[in-house]
């Protein structure tokens, strides 16, 4: 099939979404044979990749933008995407273009279909990937940061050689897919550990355990930010002592659990250097300070009256941040407690298949009043079941459409603060209606 140049975005997407049919399918056969066919671009840069069950985004985000203040042409992936498909592959810290996307699925597209007449379909995390190395090459990236979709051993990222790999940390999330047990999803994420390529981790307790067997078996030299980079308690810098003597950093990020994550970058750095890579301090510095993450302790203020025509103008705080699991939760609970952000409302919604009553049960003592929503994803959750799983507590709960119209009911149920967590796919559509900006109607399970 012959490259289509006039496909739009909204048709190239169309194309691209109907692969979540095929579910999600492990494993590095199909991606390696399509990058193949499109001349290995995945070859044509230098690259860190970087995995764990929480932070990897945050991670991901500050390195990118300190391998961007050094002077590199950098390239980052995240997932899922909060507002609009464009956001999960950046190039010099811009999104890439809607006519990039449409021109390289067409040229994507006829690959993919031809695996797909022999049986061996890609699915839509596979071609994403594919997507991102094109651009990359595209771009003359020099350095790529690249986010794990899922677990790391048989992730469709895990074709790369990179020069360093990072694992921020293991807990218990996509069970069905990584294991029952955190030593079972450790052993999947120490899968993208290379032979002699350093690794930098916050792993703990079992997960580092088999991230240190790992290491040994494989000769990689590893750096563990608890141990080797140990963080000094300070309430408004990051203080490290590290080899080299103590550092203070400025973290532009919210939450103290983001000091970790800015740890393992500065860690990151350190090995990069080792091997010759030109990042100077204040790239370093800057990188951390002012790196961004959409949805992660978002700080929105509203306007009241202008959502809810009649009531009495004031200013309404909406923090939203995109915790999903265990440890998010806590994290995000922990933030909540040392800021004294307290008398809040909080709308939540949840995918069906994460461990749901247990973040309710995290965050419902802390909230005033709960809003339960559905999220914009196949896997979402009846928020009747939030608001059955909330009545025992004795905290009023009622069942809203969206997130837009549970704001407006916290608004005119006289909230002065509103949380919105539970779900990516939830502070992306919360994002979206803040920002008064549309919401892409094309949504991923990824």
């Amino acid at each position: 099939m012959p490259e289509r140049p006039e496909w739009s975005y909204e048709e190239a997407l169309a194309w691209l979404y109907a692969r979540q049919g095929l579910g999600i399918k492990l494993g590095l056969g199909k991606v390696e044979r399509l990058l193949g066919r499109l001349g290995n671009p995945h070859d044509a840069f230098q690259s860190i990749h970087v995995a764990g069950t929480n932070g990897k985004g945050s991670v991901t985000r500050m390195l990118a933008e300190v391998l961007r203040r050094a002077g590199h042409r950098t390239g980052c992936t995240t997932s899922p995407h909060l507002v609009a498909f464009t956001e999960r592959v950046e190039a010099d810290g811009k999104p890439i273009a809607k006519a990039d996307v449409a021109r390289l699925l067409a040229i994507i597209r006829p690959h993919a279909e031809a695996l797909d007449a022999e049986g061996d379909s890609p699915t839509f995390f596979e071609v994403v990937t594919v997507l991102a190395f094109c651009h990359f090459r595209d771009q003359g990236v020099a350095w790529a940061v690249v986010e794990t979709g899922m677990g790391g051993r048989l992730d469709a990222t895990n074709v790369l050689a990179p020069r360093l790999t990072i694992i921020t940390n293991v807990g218990l999330d996509h069970q069905r897919f990584l294991g029952d047990t955190v030593s079972e999803i450790a052993y999947e994420k120490a899968g993208i550990m290379k032979r002699g390529v350093p690794c930098v981790t916050a792993c703990r307790g079992d997960a580092l355990t088999v991230l240190k067997a790992t290491s040994h078996a494989l000769q990689v030299p590893m750096s563990i930010v608890g141990s080797d980079y140990r963080i000094v308690s300070d309430p408004d810098h990051l203080v490290l002592l590290r080899p080299t003597g103590e550092s203070r950093f400025e973290v532009g990020l919210a939450g103290a659990h983001q000091r970790e994550n800015a740890a393992l970058v500065v860690a990151g750095v350190e090995a990069l250097r080792a091997q010759g890579a030109a990042i100077p301090d204040a790239a370093l510095r800057g990188g951390l300070r002012y790196a961004t993450n959409p949805g992660r302790l978002e700080r929105i203020m509203v306007d009241a009256a202008a959502w809810v025509p009649g009531v009495a103008p004031r200013q309404v705080e909406v923090l939203v941040d995109g915790a999903h699991n265990v440890d998010g939760a806590r994290a995000l609970s922990r933030h909540i407690a040392v800021t004294a952000w307290s008398g809040h409302h909080l709308v939540c919604g949840f995918c069906a298949d994460k461990a749901w009553p247990e973040l309710v049960a995290e965050w419902t003592p802390m909230a005033e009043r709960v809003w339960a929503v559905p999220v914009r994803n196949p896997r979402s959750l009846d928020p009747q079941r939030i608001v059955e799983e909330v009545e025992p507590t004795g905290r009023p709960a009622v069942a809203a459409a969206d997130a837009r119209h549970a704001l407006r009911m916290a608004i005119e149920a006289g909230a002065e603060r509103v949380l919105v967590a539970g779900s990516l796919f939830l502070a992306g559509e919360a994002l979206a209606v803040l920002r008064g900006v549309g919401l892409e109607e094309i949504r991923g399970a990824q």
